[in-house]
């Protein structure tokens, strides 16, 4: 999932110390609410299928607070005691990853202090968010947490609840989770020759839904139009994916046309390479869906056929600049279509970001 741009060792080495382009990192951001550990139950449900990878997977517990606002909480939302209990699900992790085949499981904890009362941080003007192309200001714990996935851990998998304790509501969504899908962009990691673009996918766990509990198959309703950040978002899948879960590849236009056409092929040829090998054992369909006009936008009969199929995960891509969405300022990296089908999906979201054009400092 890093992007080669070097086939020097030495100079990877500077980019990023101690990691290959086999590891993976996730992490998670909690806050002691119940939705919050349930981002972290669909963290372990996805990283004990990469045990047998032989792999090295980097865990790391995310939780920002207000140090003063801190002490007026209940003694179970108080920082240290929401750190020390992931702390000691942590350890639990690492127990039953163990058990799955040889991968090895690091993982930490991060707690970020921050002030409530601190100005709005410009993003635009932070040196891992400059694509953004924006002057949109964030509060400081956004500001706080996005520094932390840049920068200190390089998150390849952010996993979030759909809202914390207390939050302000966006839709169905708390305002942190809504800042941070639309303002966690590709990992940046600077250094003085490069900069390395990751391609990042962040997972929303909504509160009234369960997460599949191990040995139980998931179902992926996949979104596909075509762009890279849904291509990508289709292989991330097949990577995450176990044998028995289900794929459901969907397509969505107002005429089935020649690209429509394309798009399916492409996918059922990738789905059907990419099964063989990796040896999993999928149960997969790839489905064109007419839009008729009156019956909703594009995101809407995304979300119905989320329903129909009865999917745990809907999977697509942040923005499809086929279209032109790169260009509009106010979406900032997240499209339209996008926006909607994380804000009123029933089922968890996966958002697969794709990396800005290479750029050199």
């Amino acid at each position: 999932h890093v992007l080669p741009l070097t086939s020097s060792p030495d100079l990877q080495e500077l980019i990023m110390p101690g990691r290959s382009e086999s590891d993976l990192r996730w992490c998670v951001l909690v806050d002691g609410s119940s939705v919050s550990g349930k981002a972290f139950d669909s963290l372990c449900y996805f990283i004990n299928g990469q045990n047998t990878e032989g792999r090295t997977n980097e865990v790391a517990v995310i939780h920002a607070y207000d140090k003063m606002m801190d002490l007026e909480k209940p003694i179970h939302l108080q920082s240290p005691r929401i750190l020390q209990q992931y702390e000691t699900n942590l350890i639990r992790a690492r127990r039953n990853y163990d058990l799955k085949g040889p991968g090895r499981l690091k993982s930490q904890t991060f707690p970020l202090e921050y002030k409530t009362s601190e100005e709005l941080v410009k993003v635009a003007s932070l040196e891992y968010a400059e694509s953004v192309g924006t002057s949109e200001h964030a509060p400081a714990v956004v500001a706080v947490i996005l520094d932390c996935i840049a920068k200190s851990f390089q998150a390849d998998y952010v996993f979030m609840g759909s809202f914390g304790v207390g939050g302000k509501r966006v839709g169905e969504m708390g305002s942190v989770t809504d800042y941070m899908l639309r303002l966690c962009n590709h990992t940046m990691v600077p250094s003085s020759l490069l900069l390395l673009l990751l391609m990042l996918a962040q997972v929303v766990v909504k509160h009234w839904r369960p997460v599949p509990k191990q040995g139980e198959g998931a179902t992926f309703l996949v979104c596909l139009d075509g762009s890279p950040a849904a291509n990508e978002g289709l292989e991330k899948v097949i990577f995450l994916a176990r044998d028995g879960d289900k794929l459901v590849c969907v397509t969505v236009s107002r005429h089935k046309g020649p690209n429509d056409v394309a798009i399916i092929e492409k996918a059922q040829q990738f789905i059907q390479t990419s099964a063989m090998a990796t040896k999993k054992k999928l149960s997969s369909q790839v489905i064109w869906l007419q839009q008729v006009d009156g019956e909703g936008t594009a995101a809407e009969h995304l979300i119905r056929a989320s329903e129909r199929f009865e999917a745990d995960f809907l999977v697509f891509g942040s923005i499809n600049t086929a279209h032109g969405a790169k260009n509009r300022e106010s979406l900032i990296d997240l499209g339209s279509t996008a926006l909607y089908c994380s804000r009123n999906s029933k089922c968890h979201a996966i958002i697969v970001k794709p990396p800005f054009p290479q750029q050199t400092s």
